[in-house]
């Protein structure tokens, strides 16, 4: 039986787009989508490379599946920006190359990944991915590229559930998950600050609201997360409080202010040395058991 999936949910709703009338936007956000899909295909080819991912069976089936798609995503997006008349791809901005690379330069995030921390970060960047996917569908107007996008979102929908399935049993293989969780959490914001200041500017010139479609989002990420907790049996205090304030941002979008504020604010000193730090010890604790006893 198919593990059911939430849906993105919006407080209030979005006016339509027509890709032709705000033509510049909306070749930068297929472009985003462009080289979203490209490091997803560069990051699910690795997920079986023992260099960056600790050997496990756990993505022996699910990669090549991921793989495969991918690179289908990756030739509609080229079909829908020929179709705008887009003759070659814009390149990635500095930004997108930072969030799409830094996670597997090995100087954040230490390498090779558990296989827990692997499949989050495959739920996380699947599960933003079609909650931004799912809202560009529903607002465009022009029935080629719609129908694109509605083919996409329904492999994405696969990968979802694979990686519910993924994540799922890699939780129940992985007792300390959550002090994991909140450090390579603050990793991957650390990675995704820039980029999300680019994104506001293009949805508004789709005429779309940032922050009522990063607003469902992120609760839609959550759901997304909670329905591989609940499967691996692992709903606790810290997941409650996850709940209700993914749900309050979900329902006051108004509160993105803040996450878009502290987008501004300085980097914290010495965060990335600690997230590195801790991925190490962390590390060095699995390799030496006896060490950590």
């Amino acid at each position: 039986m198919a593990i059911p999936l939430p849906e993105p949910r919006l407080a209030r709703p979005l006016p339509p787009c027509d890709p032709f009338r705000h033509r510049a936007a909306y070749i930068r956000m297929l472009s985003y989508l462009y080289h979203a899909e490209a490091a997803a295909l560069a990051g699910f080819e690795l997920l079986t490379d023992p260099r960056y991912v600790e050997k496990s069976d756990l993505f022996d089936k699910a990669a090549p599946r991921l793989v495969t798609d991918e690179a289908k995503h990756l030739e509609d997006v080229r079909w829908m920006l020929a179709r705008l008349g887009a003759d070659e791809i814009p390149p990635p901005t500095a930004a997108e190359r930072e969030l799409w690379e830094g996670w597997r330069r090995g100087d954040l995030f230490v390498l090779p990944y558990k296989p827990s921390i692997a499949s989050l970060f495959c739920l996380f960047s699947e599960g933003f991915g079609y909650a931004f996917l799912h809202h560009l569908h529903a607002v465009t107007l022009d029935p080629p590229i719609k129908a694109r996008l509605a083919a996409n979102l329904a492999d994405e929908q696969m990968h979802l559930r694979l990686s519910i399935s993924v994540l799922q049993r890699a939780l129940e293989r992985d007792p300390d998950f959550i002090a994991d969780f909140l450090v390579y959490f603050s990793g991957y914001t650390l990675l995704a600050r820039q980029p999300l200041r680019e994104i506001r500017a293009v949805l508004n010139e789709l005429g779309l609201d940032f922050e009522v479609v990063v607003a469902s989002s992120v609760r839609f990420v959550y759901e997304l997360f909670e329905v591989a907790l609940a499967r691996a049996g692992q709903r606790g205090r810290v997941w409650g409080v996850a709940d209700r304030l993914t749900r309050l941002i979900a329902e006051h979008p108004h509160a993105v202010r803040l996450i878009h504020a502290s987008m501004y604010l300085p980097e914290p000193p010495l965060a990335r040395r600690l997230v590195y730090g801790w991925g190490r010890r962390r590390q060095a604790a699995r390799l030496n058991p006896e060490a950590r006893a």
